[in-house]
């Protein structure tokens, strides 16, 4: 939540030329309601399943793709799991204290982050999550670099990396 999934997936996707996919847009225009409504109205098991149904239509799908999912996504129903055995799984590692302060700054509503309140709620929260983060194929330390371009070519060259020399 915050690390810069959909925009940098965006970059890398255009850089690649294939298809740049965000998961919660895509649930969002397949259920016709916003994820804050999602939460509120029908609840979170509601909406994670969906979530899992629509990752799975759109890793089974034969194109190549980047797909940013919500923070949640590889904590539930064995997503992390499915994603790594699909593709080839990116976290992008940040600071917990740089997530909540541009999480608290920013104007997007996020009903996970909302519920949460607190910086230690936060960072307890996080900390439960990153079991999983820590899964993936590909970690990137995104507080090492100090521009996006830097970040996109640390992940090309460890996509490079991982590919070539497996």
């Amino acid at each position: 939540m915050g690390s810069g999934k959909t925009f940098l997936g965006n970059i890398l996707a255009k850089n690649m030329k294939i298809n740049s996919i965000d998961l919660d847009n895509f649930l969002e225009g397949k259920e016709r309601i916003e994820i804050n409504k999602i939460f509120n109205e029908k609840g979170e098991g509601y909406f994670r399943n969906k979530e899992n149904k629509y990752l799975l239509e759109l890793i089974n799908n034969k194109n190549s793709s980047i797909i940013s999912c919500g923070g949640g996504t590889p904590f539930f129903l064995n997503n992390m799991q499915i994603m790594n055995k699909k593709g080839i799984t990116i976290y992008l590692k940040r600071d917990t204290g740089f997530l909540y302060n541009y999480l608290s700054k920013s104007c997007l509503k996020r009903p996970v982050f909302d519920r949460l309140k607190s910086k230690e709620n936060f960072i307890n929260h996080f900390l439960e999550r990153e079991f999983f983060y820590l899964k993936s194929k590909l970690i990137i330390n995104c507080d090492n670099f100090l521009s996006s371009e830097g970040i996109i070519q640390n992940i090309k060259h460890q996509l490079y990396d991982y590919r070539f020399k497996k």
